[in-house]
């Protein structure tokens, strides 16, 4: 039942093998999903990992799928604010407080207009000090997901497109 393009080993590929390893009796599937270049997976809402060595050096999932774009969505901690925010890779969406991402509700925002000097990695001190702290579904390993240099260079992107579309505007 759970398929996933055994060709790709991208992050998005990583990230769906550890969800799917995780998954138990006691979660429930989500949803199926298409992304590009993967063909349909199905993620299932995991159980708190307690497996992970190094918690300081991994990401903290706090939805199960953007509404979106369909990826799993993370939290970032902005570089300027300081605050954190939650992410979805594959569309560029970010949430400032949990009740902004529900079932009922969407209040995003675009990651690269809020954090314009780039994200971090937040550190499980930032997360349990956060309204998101009782958010936290999954914690995946650092390397299951984009690093902080591919999401940097993605806001950058963002940002240089948005900014070549207003030049083109005026």
């Amino acid at each position: 039942m759970h398929k996933i393009d055994e060709q790709s080993d991208g992050p998005k590929s990583r990230i769906n093998r550890h969800l799917i390893e995780n998954f138990s009796a006691a979660t429930s599937v989500i949803a199926g999903v298409i992304w590009p270049k993967l063909h349909t997976v199905t993620i299932a809402m995991c159980k708190h990992s307690t497996d992970i060595v190094d918690r300081d050096n991994a990401w903290h999932v706090v939805y199960p799928f953007c509404p979106h774009g369909g990826d799993i969505v993370v939290l970032v901690k902005q570089i300027d604010a300081g605050q954190l925010i939650a992410f979805c890779m594959h569309c560029g969406a970010a949430w400032h407080q949990p009740q902004h991402i529900t079932e009922e509700n969407d209040e995003y925002v675009i990651c690269s207009h809020v954090a314009p000097n780039g994200i971090e990695l937040p550190t499980p001190n930032d997360v349990a000090a956060s309204p998101w702290a009782d958010r936290v579904l999954d914690i995946v390993p650092y390397d299951r997901y984009f690093s902080i240099g591919e999401i940097n260079q993605y806001l950058d992107r963002e940002r240089t497109q948005l900014a070549a579309k207003e030049k083109k505007a005026i």
